[in-house]
């Protein structure tokens, strides 16, 4: 890989007799990408050493021939000291493309197989890393030489801190990583599960709140929630806060409440989940989508809740079989009660398709759909939860959340939203 051009014998001599910020009488010093590569493929790293692509390498690069003690080897496992003084091994071995949202750096390369079982507690597990550094505090990250989902095993992944899972080798998902929000489909809905990392502190913007009878929005994380439907005396309908730009690993956002007396709680944000191998298998499922919205109680005319709006599922992979199902979609809007009857919950995701909202329970204003999109098609933003003059509005569907893919792997298969 020596294709550092050749400059002026001025300029390459003092190059040459420069200090190379990892040492080396050979060390070639560049200080921009043209210095590298005449065709653009070259990077000038900020040590001052040429790399080139390279999908065998976890950050996709690998130094050139004239990168002095670092001649060939992967960008992020450079065998010396940070201060390039030879000074023994690097304290710092790090994964994942340097474009990605989480770059996670060790003192010594991850080891052992790792099988994750039935539960992980982002908030305060012990299987989370307590020597990672170069990510923000706020993460669990779990290592290991392989990662495997066993086939018939569901990992809920709970917790206030987005999962990271980063490994040598390879993650095989057979079964389940269940990073989505949820309630149970059944009265009295009472079981529940928040994903990992779902509905941040000052994540999520503000939205306009519904009147005494109407539906609350739906949640709005990259895509927009749907507007809650108005309800009894022309109660106006919450309305969703605006789409924000992915900027760092995160959860999806709540849907709104109703605010009238038996208005439906809104639905949590699905939560985030962060892969980084050389090699990623999905024969199972990951989803990280929100929940639905819930129901307006009978008593009066209330309002539904808005659907919580899907997470966050990324994957930084030189290579990426999906024979399974990924997906990060919104939460369906709850129905509004009426007539003296409950309206009826905004369903779940439970695949790459729609979450409906909840409908056929009472005279009240029916949910909004859930975002979805990808390989099944659908809408994006969540559907608007339906007006009721005389009962509850029906809650907003949430918007979708996002899938991210670096490191040069494509995620074929099943998904939704499109990433």
């Amino acid at each position: 890989m020596a294709r550092e051009l050749a400059l002026t014998a001025g300029l390459l001599a003092a190059a040459l007799t420069g200090c190379s910020p990892f040492g080396g009488s050979a060390a070639f010093v560049c200080t921009s990408g043209d210095q590298c590569d005449a065709q653009g493929q070259g990077t000038c790293q900020p040590n001052g050493s040429c790399s080139y692509p390279d999908s065998s390498c976890m950050s996709g690069e690998r130094y050139g021939d004239n990168s002095g003690t670092n001649s060939n080897v992967c960008v992020g496992e450079e065998p010396v000291g940070p201060d390039g003084g030879g000074d023994g091994p690097t304290q710092k071995v790090c994964y994942g493309s340097t474009s990605g949202l989480v770059r996670p750096c060790f003192p010594s390369a991850p080891s052992g197989d790792i099988t994750l079982q039935a539960a992980i507690d982002t908030t305060n597990d012990p299987m989370c890393s307590k020597t990672v550094t170069d990510v923000p505090a706020g993460l669990c990250v779990i290592t290991g030489a392989n990662i495997t989902v066993a086939s018939g095993t569901i990992v809920a992944a709970t917790g206030t801190k987005p999962l990271v899972l980063v490994a040598t080798g390879m993650i095989t998902v057979s079964g389940a990583l269940n990073a989505s929000s949820y309630h149970a489909t059944t009265a009295p809905y009472a079981t529940t599960q928040t994903g990992a990392g779902a509905d941040p502190m000052n994540g999520c913007l503000a939205a306009g709140a519904p009147g005494v009878s109407g539906g609350g929005a739906g949640g709005t994380f990259t895509e927009l929630g749907g507007a809650g439907g108005g309800g009894n005396g022309g109660s106006a309908g919450g309305t969703a806060g605006g789409p924000q730009a992915t900027v760092a690993l995160r959860g999806g956002c709540r849907g709104q409440n109703a605010l009238g007396a038996g208005g439906g709680r809104g639905g949590r944000g699905g939560g985030a989940v962060y892969f980084i191998a050389s090699t990623i298998n999905i024969d199972g499922t990951i989803n990280a989508s929100g929940e639905g919205g819930g129901l307006g109680v009978s008593g009066g005319n209330a309002g539904g809740g808005g659907g919580g709006s899907g997470g966050l599922i990324g994957f930084d992979a030189a290579t990426i079989t999906n024979n399974g199902l990924v997906f990060a979609n919104g939460g369906g809007g709850g129905e509004g009660s009426g007539g003296g009857q409950s309206g009826l919950p905004g369903l779940d995701a439970t695949g790459v398709g729609v979450a409906t909202g909840g409908a056929g329970g009472s005279p009240g204003g029916n949910g909004g759909n859930g975002g979805a999109g990808g390989t099944a098609g659908g809408t994006k933003t969540g559907g608007n939860g339906a007006t009721a003059g005389a009962d509850g509005g029906g809650g907003g569907g949430g918007g979708t959340g996002v899938i991210k893919v670096y490191g040069g792997g494509t995620l074929g298969g099943q998904y939704s939203p499109n990433p």
